[in-house]
């Protein structure tokens, strides 16, 4: 749905009079499947690690975790555990993985479909499946000897739920060391297509709309009509983003990377919502240089701002209290109680992701994105194994989707720029109190 408006399901187009038009769909460099494929398979992998300082915040102040009716569909997967040769750089291990590979196979669906995997275990131990950071009803959380009896060797086990929440997840063993051998897999669980209430993706628009009017760095077209079907908007032009990530000069990304940045920002504090889909079909940017903003059917409604707790343990983290930030994180969820983590290592698992905030200015770039996804990925790594043991509450998980698509737009963008005073501006807590 990124970047067009004027009428859908059904609605008959018209030649646009006056400032009633289609915004049209330019081709961009990305397809929103693929987006969502670089997120999984590269900046995904932050997934789990971004669990961490930036989503934190006061339970009271976030948005109710979002839930979705049922579609009706079962999406049926078998998984089969089972010891297997894996190829490490050209040196052969022998492991264990799912359906004979690590990770495991990529299992995808839509928010309110029903999941049933079938877990067949070839392994010469027990084992179980947990659906990290998924919220499943407790006899299918895959907790063996509390949720559930550990499946033997031999057996199979039928895991069925109704997969309430679009997000990037990772399925895994919960039993031993058996993560660490390579039992775990990618969960993509993609938004319903009908992901809009056209009249409240209006409401949301014309919020954003009134808060920014005349604003110097952002236009957000005003709505001229809606119904629950339709979207009736003004017109605007202007250059997607897209074209600056294949062709713009450094200037221009530079530029345009840090007003992509000061948007995202900005949006709770002036007008109470976070838009939520930071694909970057849905900016263009203006003859004037403003960064035109459309698609406003995701958002996170955040009434009183981004919650302080993010910006206060994010300026904890830098100034290198790792008991400090331990304790943070579990005192707001993202540890759970009986989980032991030291706080060395996660100071030196977090402390690349803080990069941007510590300097004064900051370059992302693939090769950065690169890095920390393989930083996060390997199963050999311990900070692979030490972001599998974060939790993401449901109730970050669109925050959780900004920040992760954010940071893949920045990265295919090379911008650099000062992205610490953006959170110095916008982000409460992260200056001194």
């Amino acid at each position: 749905m990124s970047g067009e408006r004027f009428a859908k399901a059904g609605a008959v187009h018209r030649r646009p009079e006056m400032n009633e038009a289609k915004i049209a769909r330019e081709p961009t460099r990305l397809s929103r499947g693929e987006f969502l494929r670089l997120v999984s398979s590269g900046v995904g992998a932050l997934t789990l690690s971004s669990c961490g300082v930036p989503f934190v915040g006061d339970q009271g102040s976030l948005p109710k975790a979002p839930r979705t009716g049922e579609t009706g569909r079962v999406r049926k997967h078998n998984l089969e555990a089972a010891p297997l040769e894996f190829d490490v750089g050209g040196r052969k291990v022998h492991t264990w993985g799912y359906d004979g590979s690590v990770p495991g196979p990529e299992i995808r669906v839509i928010e309110g479909d029903t999941l049933r995997a079938k877990v067949l275990n070839r392994l010469p131990a027990d084992t179980t499946i947990h659906w990290h950071g998924l919220p499943v009803p407790n006899a299918m959380d895959g907790v063996p000897h509390i949720t559930q009896p550990p499946i033997k060797s031999g057996e199979d086990f039928t895991y069925e739920f109704v997969v309430p929440t679009a997000g990037t997840y990772v399925y895994h063993s919960h039993v031993g060391l058996q993560l660490d051998r390579g039992l775990y897999g990618p969960l993509i669980v993609e938004p319903k297509q009908e992901e809009l209430d056209y009249d409240r993706e209006a409401q949301a628009q014309q919020q954003y709309a009134d808060a920014f009017r005349d604003h110097p760095e952002f236009v957000v077209p005003r709505v001229i009509k809606h119904s629950p079907s339709v979207i009736v908007s003004e017109w605007i032009e202007g250059r997607p983003l897209s074209s600056i990530i294949a062709s713009g000069s450094r200037e221009e990304r530079n530029v345009i990377g840090l007003k992509y940045v000061r948007f995202m920002f900005s949006g709770p504090k002036y007008a109470g919502l976070l838009h939520s889909d930071p694909h970057p079909g849905n900016f263009r940017v203006m003859a004037d240089g403003r960064l035109g903003v459309v698609d406003f059917g995701l958002c996170a409604r955040l009434p009183d701002g981004l919650p302080p707790a993010i910006g206060r343990l994010l300026r904890i983290s830098l100034e290198g209290d790792g008991i400090a930030v331990r304790d943070g994180l579990r005192a707001e969820g993202f540890i759970k109680p009986r989980m032991e983590i030291d706080p060395d290592q996660l100071m030196d698992y977090l402390a690349p992701f803080a990069e941007p905030a510590r300097q004064e200015t900051f370059q992302f770039s693939r090769a950065w994105m690169r890095a920390q996804a393989n930083r996060t990925s390997d199963f050999r790594s311990p900070s692979a194994s030490l972001a599998l043991k974060l939790n993401l509450p449901p109730s970050y998980l669109l925050i959780h989707r900004v920040w992760i698509g954010g940071i893949a737009v920045l990265s295919q963008l090379h911008a650099e720029a000062p992205f610490r005073s953006v959170l110095e501006e916008f982000l409460p807590g992260f200056t001194e109190e």
